[in-house]
């Protein structure tokens, strides 16, 4: 028997999962075409939500957002990241750790 790991699965294991959820407060929303994962967190005054995409290239486009209610401010945005750098990324956009 084989399982399939979707994309979304690669994302948020590369963001570091279970850890990471429970060091950030983070609640993830899965894309329905697979390409990319919503990530709500709290704890950081720069941004609340993130947007991870994945690119033809295998990097990723990641946004960061402040959501209060209905109103979303738009943050900064980077192109070109390499899994390897999600979490460092995250740490120093929001200032949270996301291991200990």
């Amino acid at each position: 028997m084989t399982t399939t790991h979707s994309v979304t699965d690669t994302i948020i294991e590369q963001l570091g999962g279970a850890r990471f959820a429970a060091m950030t407060g983070a609640t993830f929303v899965v894309s329905e075409t697979d390409q990319y994962v919503n990530v709500k967190f709290k704890g950081s005054a720069k941004a609340n939500w993130m947007q991870v995409k994945l690119e033809a290239d295998d990097t990723y486009t990641v946004t960061f957002m402040t959501a209060r209610g209905l109103n979303i401010k738009g943050g900064a945005t980077y192109d070109m990241v390499y899994s390897s750098d999600l979490q460092r990324l995250f740490t120093n956009v929001t200032g949270l750790y996301t291991r200990l």
